[in-house]
């Protein structure tokens, strides 16, 4: 039961309930949006009303704990207005969506957490999720998405638990770990053998491999990035996306020219799939949706240096975001943001987010900010 009164243990109690809720909450439409799929849902109203608290109490709520997160948020909005410059119309869904992020970070970088509270709660999530993804597995039960409820068919998808796609079920799964084994300090337990099992109930490849290199360099020491760790770091990345190709009988240089071509040229070489072998499918429509982001980030050295603004919602890649909507000094002022991040979580972010856009998914920011916040917490 949540108190009644309103002392300030209730407020931390309160604020660990309500970021937990937003964590869990289905994807649930209340107000539609013209020809989106994504509506108006509870978080949203939520957001309105923390910041009707921000901005009723400015003095209770600083910026300097998450100066970082604030500073390259900054950044996004020099990329929007180089993007308006240049005629370049911006997702307007998205901006809102980082509003939103804003109001997210300053009001529970203000409010005290339950920190102790939040992570017994990461235990159990993972053992709900293990055992929904069991069911659908079995096609027991189906799953909410932003597109509504889906039946279970578990051909056509791998588990989600009880979020809405595989590929969030991982990427929130593997940070859950990595939180719960920070505060335990157990290199194999339960909760390690329940993550590897949804992750494979899920399938999302894009996620697998990241976490367990990630995991190696997790057990092996805790390393904080210094530049040769990070340039360490990008070509071990790269090396390792790269063999897994291999493995799955795709041409390595096929790949590299056709993105060096999109980026560079302007040029879709993938762009037949008549004449193409079906393992190359998936990233022949990548290259289709990143070339209208291609061609707007080579508009001029401006695009090229502060990139264009967001222009879509979906990006399928962080990385590609990054690189077309923020520029190259974008992707320098972000490497130069995460220095201080632990090896391992930037290793897992850097390899995952060449299939995965953490911005597109509002449980992803919300376990990401958890994190950091928890392992701050641990630290001291």
């Amino acid at each position: 039961m949540i108190p009644t009164t309103y002392s300030p243990q209730n407020k931390i109690i309160l604020a660990s309930y309500l970021i937990i809720f937003l964590l869990i909450i289905p994807k649930i439409n209340l107000i539609s949006i013209g020809d989106y799929w994504q509506g108006i849902r509870v978080e949203n109203f939520i957001s309105l009303l923390l910041l009707g608290l921000i901005l009723n109490n400015p003095k209770n709520y600083k910026f300097s704990d998450d100066y970082k997160f604030l500073l390259f948020c900054s950044f996004i909005i020099l990329s929007y207005t180089v993007g308006f410059i240049n005629s370049i119309s911006p997702d307007l869904l998205v901006f809102g969506r980082f509003i939103e992020y804003i109001i997210f970070v300053i009001f529970f970088s203000n409010s005290k957490l339950d920190y102790k509270k939040i992570i017994k709660f990461f235990k159990l999530l993972l053992i709900i999720n293990f055992a929904v993804s069991l069911l659908q597995y079995f096609d027991v039960v189906g799953f909410i998405s932003s597109r509504g409820y889906h039946a279970p068919d578990y051909g056509l998808w791998g588990s989600v638990g009880i979020f809405s796609g595989s590929w969030e079920l991982s990427f929130i799964t593997s940070v859950l770990y990595f939180i719960i084994y920070q505060n335990d300090k157990k290199k194999i337990n339960i909760y390690l053998i329940l993550t590897i099992i949804i992750l494979f109930l899920a399938g999302t490849r894009g996620v697998i491999i990241p976490f367990f290199l990630s995991v190696f360099f997790l057990y092996v020491g805790k390393l904080k990035i210094n530049f040769l760790h990070l340039i360490f770091l990008i070509l071990l990345s790269v090396g390792f996306y790269f063999l897994t190709l291999k493995f799955l009988s795709l041409d390595i240089f096929v790949l590299l020219e056709s993105f060096l071509r999109l980026v560079f040229f302007n040029q879709n070489m993938l762009q037949d799939l008549s004449i193409l072998p079906n393992e190359y499918y998936s990233w022949a429509y990548r290259l289709t949706a990143w070339s209208d982001w291609a061609n707007s980030f080579n508009t001029n050295i401006y695009t090229n240096i502060f990139g264009t603004g967001y222009t879509s919602i979906y990006y399928e890649s962080f990385i590609i975001r990054i690189l077309f909507a923020n520029g190259i000094i974008g992707v320098l002022v972000l490497l130069i943001l995460s220095l201080r991040i632990k090896f391992y979580m930037i290793f897992f972010l850097l390899l995952s987010g060449l299939s995965l856009d953490y911005v597109a998914s509002f449980k992803m920011f919300i376990i990401l900010f958890l994190y950091f916040k928890c392992i701050k917490f641990l630290e001291k």
